[in-house]
């Protein structure tokens, strides 16, 4: 039965999975996740576990996505934000983008692999910025050099690392990821996100997430930090409460202030979600 909670929580990595409607370049017949997994599924385990608001993340690297993903959300209770993806480099990104922009749920876009070429990005990204939009980066520690310079010619843009920007956080001792992030962390511009945590858990339980917030912590600071549970990935392995009700364990003895901007206030100000009746701003 699912533990009810007093917690407030913005859950900034949630996936629409819909096999019977898209094809999903990396997900292998017949896996776990070969299913449909829609929001509403999902909506009784979010209320019970506080979670009042969202964003909904692409996953088919295909821009038809992004009306779907909008469609879902203005249907939702959550009403969560969309970042979607978009051949960026395409000469009509511009165009699109602004387009998408009118609509307040649409919350940016996200960058999936290696971002090293930056001329054929900078047109799209200066509509990001003009539309004070964010980009979410899903990439790999040997991207992080080519990232952080991306970053730099952009400071007017907010990027969010998923995943903590790619780091095996089950397998590398927290000083090795700390120096691979480090580069990124002195960017004021710069914001990670604590997701895809499962295996952590499951291989190590809670006190290992309590240092990987508490590293990450020590990097960005509290105000540059937020929770994502990546669902339906995982699910297989943990259920949706015990993910909720694990993080919350690792960050419990931190200072009020502090569980305040990674669970909600920090994902309130950067993707522009209201935050709940009773949490400080």
């Amino acid at each position: 039965m699912a533990r009810h909670t007093t917690q407030r929580l913005i859950d900034t990595h949630l996936h629409v999975l819909q096999p019977s409607r898209w094809h999903y370049h990396w997900l292998e017949s017949g896996s776990p996740l070969d299913r449909d997994v829609m929001l509403s599924d999902l909506e009784t385990m979010f209320a019970a576990e506080g979670v009042y608001s969202g964003v909904l993340i692409e996953a088919t690297n295909t821009p038809d996505e992004i009306d779907y993903l909008l469609d879902i959300s203005a249907a939702s209770p959550l009403q969560p934000g969309v970042i979607g993806w978009l051949p960026v480099d395409h000469p009509d990104s511009q165009r699109h983008i602004a387009k998408l922009a009118r609509n307040p749920r649409f919350k940016g876009i996200r960058l999936n692999g290696s971002p090293i070429d930056i001329a054929p990005l900078k047109p799209a990204l200066n509509a990001v910025e003009a539309h004070g939009l964010v980009v979410d980066l899903l990439i790999q520690p040997g991207h992080l050099p080519a990232a952080a310079q991306l970053i730099s010619t952009h400071p007017g843009i907010s990027f969010v690392l998923n995943h903590m920007g790619g780091a095996d956080l089950s397998q590398l001792a927290p000083h090795i990821w700390r120096d691979q992030l480090r580069p990124l962390a002195d960017l004021p511009n710069v914001v990670g996100k604590i997701s895809s945590f499962v295996s952590l858990l499951v291989n190590h339980g809670t006190s290992a997430l309590r240092v990987l917030v508490e590293s990450a912590c020590d990097l960005f600071g509290s105000e540059r930090l937020m929770f994502g549970s990546n669902v339906p990935f995982g699910l297989d392995q943990m259920t949706y409460t015990d993910i909720v009700s694990s993080f919350n364990e690792a960050v419990k003895a931190m200072p009020a202030t502090v569980q305040e901007d990674i669970l909600a206030g920090t994902a309130s100000r950067i993707y522009q979600l209201p935050l709940p009746t009773g949490t400080p701003s």
